[in-house]
């Protein structure tokens, strides 16, 4: 070992960095998902945990006059209550999205109705029984499917939580008008059916059921509910009555007869506090969930809707009566979403997004998906909890991709790529869309770049930070050409004689990838020039050929011949040019089925000057393109969606070698002020870099080492 080295283990070096990244900024961790079917196109894209990207257009609508009109300060029993019930239930996330209810029926059983109403106009209504003119049933009716527009077309007036969805209407005034109703509705495919009313002081018993579906009009009624709720969603009003200690009979009416569970909702009145993110806290204006618990939830039943006094009037009014219609629109638009999906897989969409992580939710049990592990919490007072659209639109549970072997997490099938491949998986998949499923068995459309996560490389800073610390500091480059610096860990030089030397990698303590290896050298000449021939052997735990699995961090094997050439430029100057190629074998993980041997290369220049400003001092320009795939395949085996909405899985071929190569540009000047302590300026650019198109990196150093 030469004594300058020696020297250097006994050395306090201090060092001070500025850095700066532009372009490509931060590396995605996420990916984004369409709502797939006939309606892909208009909803276009959301992210996969939020709707980040709609965030401004949504903030337009909340201010938009026909939400405003639903934004009401009001006052009950003595106390102040601020509602807001098409925000606090997310409905603009779904309208931003396009979505209105079109081609979606929902029935209304009520009191009465004025179908004349502007809300009703432009929009199929569908008259089963007499009507009579009554406001209660109006308001209803506009809650599910309203909209009043202007000449221009911009609704400054009104809108409902489903605007473009059209309605059965019919009278409850006899069991007759009630079975014409749930016919109707079953006969039309309506996604539900909406019943704002109940019977009161009539709690749900044996003898109470026998009772009111008595006489021939009582069984068909009986009859049309068993019938709709075996295809679409019966909604039901909770009572009114807070104090109410076991449910009304049609509410919780599955308790008696099981098998309308599937098609059964009861939907109860609560006053929110909310913000962006989440309900914070709810006062009940209703009766609790109690035995209808585990198909319950609640919503915002303050409107201001549609009266029956003009064509034109709207008043306000507060009850589960208009927080029942909520739901019922909501499983409209839900159902324009998924076409896929059947009316009994969109009330459990509803059931398993309601918010219950607000205040005095006390879980009392769990609805459990069959042949899942996901689950959700319900509690007696508030059943499944708030009514959420904006969670009903994004995945449930686990999202899987159909792949050869069956069902597979997406997580189970992401790639971790290498830096030496930059983005060029992420762009062998472009224009790639997936489809896959959530545990609610809703589809979504991914696309296939997403599933590619670069490596984070480590920052120029990093790199400088390890370059100032070495031993090269003090001795300069030399144009050995056994450096692992592309790869993570320690780099340990090995005792050696003469022109021979040995250089070993040894992992590095912590997290991120592990790399090790061995680098031999020799050198040929004297003086200061000459030419360097080395070969390296290592694993690069990922960093740079890595095509692992995201969770898995396995690494490529390479083998790397490296060339160095140092040439003395008259007196003191110096011309040092490096060239190293290789082989890696990628291990084939995630998503591909087969990956080949990878080529690589990587090139650099140091023109520089000895005594430019005083004795012993260095200024170098250096150029160089850092380590990247020049020539490789891959194929991912993916589900892949066609033109037509098809799906297939098919092979799909990924060209392993970037585009745009990373370039790097430094500039150094080293200067000595002492035995063996040194000053040391360094500023590098980096273009592309991490061999990412139009991603750059900037960084400064100053270092100064002192010996002793």
């Amino acid at each position: 070992m030469n004594r300058r080295a020696a020297r250097s283990a006994g050395s306090l070096i201090l060092i001070v960095f500025l850095a700066g990244c532009k372009g490509g900024g931060t590396l995605p961790t996420y990916f984004d998902v369409w709502l797939s079917g006939d309606n892909a196109a208009a909803l276009g894209v959301s992210k996969l945990s939020s709707f980040a990207s709609y965030e401004a257009n949504a903030t337009l609508l909340r201010n938009s006059a026909r939400f405003v009109k639903q934004r009401i300060d009001w006052t009950w029993g003595g106390t102040d209550f601020h509602s807001d019930p098409l925000v606090s239930a997310r409905i603009e996330y779904a309208h931003v999205l396009g979505l209105t209810g079109a081609g979606q029926k929902v029935a209304v059983s009520d009191v009465g109705f004025h179908p004349s109403h502007e809300v009703f106009e432009d929009k199929t209504v569908d008259l089963v029984t007499g009507i009579a003119d009554e406001s209660h049933g109006n308001m209803v009716a506009s809650i599910v499917a309203g909209y009043a527009a202007t000449d221009d077309g911009d609704s400054t007036n009104f809108t409902g939580v489903a605007p473009g969805a059209d309605l059965i209407l019919g009278n409850f005034d006899t069991d007759a008008n009630l079975a014409a109703v749930g016919e109707a509705a079953l006969a039309q495919h309506a996604v539900a059916w909406n019943n704002s009313w109940g019977y009161p002081d009539e709690p749900v018993t044996t003898a109470d059921v026998s009772a009111l579906f008595a006489g021939t009009d009582g069984q068909r009624y009986l009859d049309a509910l068993r019938d709709y709720a075996a295809e679409g969603v019966v909604v039901f009003a909770l009572s009114n009555d807070e104090t109410l200690a076991v449910a009304d009979i049609m509410p919780a009416l599955p308790v008696l007869d099981p098998s309308l569970t599937a098609g059964w909702l009861a939907v109860g009145n609560v006053v929110p506090i909310f913000d962006n993110d989440s309900i914070l806290e709810v006062t009940r204006m209703s009766a609790s969930c109690l035995e209808a618990a585990t198909w319950c939830l609640m919503a915002d039943g303050h409107w201001n809707a549609a009266s029956n006094t003009t064509d034109t009037a709207y008043s306000s009014g507060t009850g589960s009566s208009f927080a029942a219609p909520q739901v019922s629109g909501a499983l409209a638009l839900l159902a324009e979403a998924f076409p896929s999906l059947s009316p009994h897989d969109l009330r459990l969409r509803l059931l398993f997004s309601a918010d219950n992580g607000f205040t005095g939710f006390e879980k009392a049990g769990s609805l459990r998906i069959d042949g899942s592990d996901y689950s959700h919490d319900y509690s007696i007072e508030f059943g499944h909890g708030f009514l959420d659209l904006r969670s009903a639109l994004l995945p449930i549970g686990a999202a899987t991709m159909q792949m050869q072997d069956g069902p597979v997490e997406v997580a189970a099938v992401t790639l971790s790529v290498g830096g030496a491949m930059g983005d060029a998986v992420a762009k062998g998949l472009a224009d790639v869309d997936l489809q896959v499923t959530d545990s609610l068995a809703a589809s979504f459309i991914l696309p296939a770049d997403s599933l590619a996560t670069s490596v984070r490389p480590a920052t120029l800073s990093a790199q400088l930070l390890a370059r100032h610390s070495g031993p090269a500091l003090a001795s300069g480059a030399t144009g050995r050409v056994t450096s692992f610096s592309d790869l993570p860990g320690t780099e340990i030089d090995l005792p050696s004689d003469g022109d021979m030397t040995a250089r070993l990698l040894l992992p590095a303590t912590g997290s991120g990838p592990v790399g090790y290896g061995l680098g031999l050298s020799r050198h040929f000449g004297t003086g200061s020039s000459g030419l360097d021939l080395g070969l390296r052997i290592a694993s690069d735990g990922g960093a740079l050929f890595g095509l692992s699995g995201a969770d898995t961090g396995a690494g490529s094997a390479m083998l790397a011949v490296d060339f160095g050439v140092t040439q003395q430029l008259g007196i003191d100057g110096f011309l040092r040019l490096g060239a190293a190629f290789g082989l890696a074998d990628p291990a084939a993980s995630g998503m591909l089925s087969r990956a080949d041997t990878t080529q690589f290369d990587s090139f650099g220049l140091d023109l520089g000057q000895n005594g430019v400003f005083s004795k012993g001092d260095r200024l170098a320009l250096s150029v160089s393109l850092p380590v990247a795939v020049t020539r490789g395949q891959a194929e991912a085996m993916l589900p892949v969606v066609l033109e037509s909405g098809a799906q297939t899985l098919s092979a799909v071929p990924i060209d392993l070698a970037p585009d745009s190569r990373q370039l790097d540009i430094g500039l150094s000047y080293l200067v000595p002020f002492g035995p063996d302590s040194d000053l040391k300026l360094d500023l590098q650019h980096s273009q592309n870099y991490a061999n990412q198109a139009g991603m750059t990196e900037t960084a400064a150093a100053i270092s100064i080492r002192f010996a002793f």
